[in-house]
């Protein structure tokens, strides 16, 4: 069962007694809401694709923020595939409600993508976030350079760049709306599960986390996210080579979530 989020059009996501976080609510012996069950941080999740729709119900790419949190609008950012990206059923991340790796997106085939949109076909503005978080976890079966999951027009149009964290070169970097890089300088396994986060305020200010552990910080001096174009997963930005690899638990928060946060979120779904 899916829990509630609100009672009596109140959100209880992150409610507290007396300073002391909720961890479950019960009503005549039925648990109608428990913490354990609720993604980390879900009151600032923008978008989560876990790819378990044996669990929540739906398509396999769909982003079941909406689902879990009952609103009548259950599309909300859900992906589509553009060539054969592939739902295997077992494998990939643990979730946090089937308690066992329950599935991941394949897109080993050429030219795979996953689009994430809403109806109007683009994400929301990010300019609007007080600051940001992309996470997902990721495994890379061939070439050493794939867009993992970001905003990025791969037909090449104008003001292409936006934010993107991929591997390039084996190595996980972020890319900024004017095509400038930060990079966490850590060289990426092939065929093994990684765990990949970026937070950002909107300062400028970032942070990167490979496997629940901070590898880099800085200032990007970049603040101007002012784009709500489309985003996806799949083939490498200058089209020049296909996306190889598995993805699962995708997220995006618009907040900058703390390093206990992304240690958490490591820690609940490391299918290692």
């Amino acid at each position: 069962m899916i829990p509630p989020t609100s009672i009596d059009g109140t959100d209880i996501t992150g409610a507290t007694i007396d300073g002391t976080d909720v961890q479950e609510i019960t009503v005549d012996g039925d648990v109608v809401f428990s913490a354990e069950q609720l993604p980390v941080r879900f009151s600032d999740m923008v978008g989560w694709w876990p790819f378990d729709p044996a669990q929540y119900g739906g398509a396999a790419l769909d982003d079941v923020t909406a689902i879990i949190g009952g609103s009548a609008d259950d599309t909300a950012f859900d992906g589509s595939g553009v060539n054969s990206p592939t739902h295997q059923t077992s494998g990939g991340a643990d979730d946090i409600n089937a308690g066992a790796s329950s599935g991941y997106m394949d897109l080993t085939g050429s030219n795979d993508i996953i689009e994430y949109a809403d109806s109007s076909g683009n994400f929301p503005n990010i300019e609007n976030f007080q600051g940001f978080t992309m996470c997902l976890w990721f495994n890379l079966r061939g070439d050493a350079n794939s867009q993992l999951f970001g905003n990025y027009e791969p037909s090449g149009q104008t003001n292409q760049y936006i934010h993107i964290l991929q591997v390039s070169d084996n190595e996980i970097r972020f890319v900024h709306d004017d095509g400038s890089t930060t990079s966490t300088q850590v060289t990426v396994p092939s065929n093994t599960w990684v765990h990949a986060a970026i937070t950002h305020d909107y300062s400028g200010n970032y942070v990167y986390y490979v496997d629940g552990s901070v590898e880099d910080s800085g200032n990007s001096g970049k603040n101007n996210f002012d784009d709500g174009k489309e985003f996806y997963s799949g083939q490498y930005f200058d089209s020049s080579r296909d996306g190889d690899f598995y993805i699962d638990d995708c997220r995006i928060y618009d907040q900058q979530l703390s390093s206990s946060d992304i240690n958490q979120i490591y820690q609940n779904t490391d299918p290692n």
